[in-house]
């Protein structure tokens, strides 16, 4: 599975699988349709990708190969027609789910590698600084998250390397106070 996130003029799709492996491809959806406009500095699936700001996507974490232990850690900016990357994040995981925030800039929520599920909350900007979040309070991989008024949301995904689905939901706060969780609906 790749990963999609709109720079705020176009969606942009990069990362996945295809008939040859793990893909590399970043297409951008514009008014004429899918046109490729550049390539991941590694081809990888399972990663995240979000906006923390108008005008660019990042990147997130992935696996570059089809076992869970080839889990990556870089960051890939998609800024215009320009694609470099950027930084690697401390923890190399797949399974990841990203956010945008003005704060804090595109966050790799979770994860995992071949041994484990991850806790992890780290983000990168667009300058390539990292900055990590406090973890979460229950490891979580194959999730979702948002940033809305001001808070970040990571939700359901699964707590182990087996398939199940947990109905927790984490609110993120900028102070960097510790993930407040709901188990609500």
């Amino acid at each position: 599975m790749g990963a999609a996130a709109s720079d705020g003029s176009r969606l942009i799709f990069g990362g996945g699988e295809d008939d040859h492996g793990v893909a590399s491809q970043i297409w951008a959806l514009e008014e004429d349709g899918w046109t490729e406009i550049g390539r991941l500095s590694e081809g990888r699936a399972e990663l995240g990708a979000a906006s923390g700001a108008v005008g660019h996507v990042i990147f997130v974490g992935g696996r570059t190969a089809d076992q869970p232990s080839s889990s990556i850690a870089a960051s890939d900016l998609v800024e215009g027609p320009v694609i470099r990357r950027i930084s690697e994040l401390p923890t190399a995981r797949s399974g990841v789910s990203a956010f945008g925030s003005p704060d804090w800039g595109v966050c790799a929520v979770g994860g995992s590698t071949a041994q484990e599920v991850s806790t992890k909350v780290e983000c990168v900007n667009v300058d390539g600084a990292v900055t990590s979040l406090a973890d979460l309070a229950e490891p979580r991989h194959r999730g979702g998250s948002a940033y809305a008024g001001g808070l970040a949301f990571a939700l359901l995904g699964s707590p182990t390397l087996d398939v199940e689905t947990s109905p927790t939901v984490w609110v993120l706060r900028p102070s960097g106070e510790p993930p407040q969780t709901s188990r609500e609906p």
